[in-house]
């Protein structure tokens, strides 16, 4: 992301104090306000919440023109069930009325069973933050949001975000060496992978299902303390061109990542989405990347696969809108490890259609699910024995004018010294299942590499 530093922008200390000013001045009104300060480009946001505490939220755009971090909660919407998701939508409408420019951000579970869910996560939050820091194509500002009517309430919290502003400074000392860890289990082992995938190919030759993408979770011991903030900073460098995202909660635990998957992206009535399924290993030289790359685009295993996600994608968005437009090419994403196929898709939907509504038809997509989707889900919950919680779901942001969720995957989740990776493999008739076990070693390899972890 380029930095954009016009003259005369404060250091983030004195546009702590000139934004307490501000809001010390903002006038009594019933309605949800966003106060705004510019600030000087020279903080990272990450540093900036590793020295925060309590619940902190990080998100940065694929493309890195959108980067938001936040500490501390104005409004939780807590989501277990597709009904609350559109409860939280009509609120969302009602405080996008008092500030068009208000955003909510957070995530949601892979699964609406309550029996998948995390402790501490529920089935998915969505935040209104009550303090931002956002850098917006380079330009970084500082923003507080806050329901103030006059009212002795509204008061004293005013008179506690002032007390609190003071405190929002970045770490002194960003932690940037990583403790080294090792793995001390996998679920499912190698002997439970090979059962479970059995099993589903035994589905998909019945024809119960077409697709299923069955997971695994890696526990890592952690030999020291980790601050999952600097691990992040140290995961986009190595996968520049992902979603980086971040959630701790309330209890200290920290979900994160860096996915390569847009579930959708919208602004205004114009939606982005795509298909990324069919996965292959990087080359160790030129040569060998490019041979890998050719028989993945030529191997009909893998676009049959990401076929079936494209199609379901398209059969959502048709439902919401009268133009529809999948990609002609399919093109391959690179990433250090590993590398897949994609197929863009682009919509016009109606103007009611929301964005819990987008949100229930497009997840979970075949590429982390199956087909069909309730047989998959279904078949999921027989066959892993672990809880998938966020992994695997939409995490993103809620505006009145645009919205975009990645897929949670490439993630982990980290509490004291014990650290859970996650990963998927699709399967589909003809999967090799030692190939589709690599590929879940594949995949977890970057945070490996981090720590230090050999396999």
């Amino acid at each position: 992301m380029n930095t954009v530093n016009p003259p005369n922008l404060p250091s983030l200390p004195v546009a702590l104090e000139k934004l307490a000013e501000r809001i010390r001045q903002i006038p009594s009104a019933t309605k949800w306000q966003r106060v705004v300060q510019p600030v000087a480009n020279e903080t990272l946001l990450l540093a900036w919440l590793a020295g925060g505490e309590g619940v902190r939220l990080y998100w940065s755009c694929r493309e890195s023109e959108l980067e938001i971090a936040a500490q501390d909660v104005a409004l939780r919407m807590i989501i277990n069930t597709p009904a609350d998701l559109v409860e939280c939508q009509q609120q969302f409408h009602a405080i996008f009325k008092d500030d068009a420019q208000i955003s909510f951000y957070g995530g949601m579970a892979f699964s609406d069973d309550a029996n998948d869910h995390w402790p501490g996560f529920a089935g998915g939050e969505l935040l209104l933050p009550r303090y931002e820091l956002v850098n917006d194509q380079g330009h970084l500002s500082l923003v507080c949001n806050l329901y103030y009517d006059g009212s002795r309430i509204s008061e004293k919290e005013r008179e506690q975000i002032l007390a609190r502003l003071p405190t929002l400074l970045p770490y002194s000392y960003f932690p940037r060496k990583m403790p080294t860890a090792e793995v001390v289990d996998n679920t499912p082992n190698w002997e439970q992978w090979q059962q479970s995938a059995h099993s589903a190919l035994a589905a998909i030759a019945e024809g119960r299902v077409d697709k299923i993408v069955l997971a695994r979770e890696q526990t890592l011991k952690l030999h020291d303390t980790l601050c999952p903030w600097s691990m992040l900073w140290y995961w986009q460098q190595q996968t520049p061109r992902t979603y980086r995202y971040g959630y701790t909660n309330s209890v200290g635990e920290t979900f994160y990542g860096a996915s390569p998957e847009r579930l959708y992206r919208r602004h205004g009535s114009k939606v982005m989405s795509e298909a990324l399924a069919g996965t292959t290993p990087r080359g160790d030289c030129l040569s060998e990347d490019e041979q890998l790359a050719s028989a993945l685009l030529n191997d009909d295993k893998n676009r049959h696969e990401n076929a079936l996600v494209l199609r379901a994608i398209y059969d959502v968005l048709s439902q919401c809108g009268q133009q529809v437009d999948p990609s002609a090419d399919m093109e391959l994403v690179k990433l250090s490890r590993i590398q897949h196929l994609r197929q863009r898709i682009t919509a016009t939907i109606n103007e009611d259609v929301t964005d819990a509504q987008l949100l229930s038809l497009l997840h979970p997509t075949p590429a982390v699910g199956g087909l069909p989707q309730r047989e998959s889900m279904r078949l999921i919950s027989e066959l892993e024995h672990y809880p998938r919680g966020w992994y695997a779901g939409p995490f993103g942001m809620i505006g009145e004018d645009r919205a975009e969720f990645a897929v949670a995957i490439r993630c982990a989740r980290v509490l004291d010294k014990t650290l859970k990776l996650y990963s998927g493999a699709g399967i589909v008739p003809g999967s090799d299942i030692a190939a589709e076990w690599r590929e879940l070693d594949s995949k977890l390899w970057t945070v490996q590499s981090i720590l230090g972890v050999v396999q």
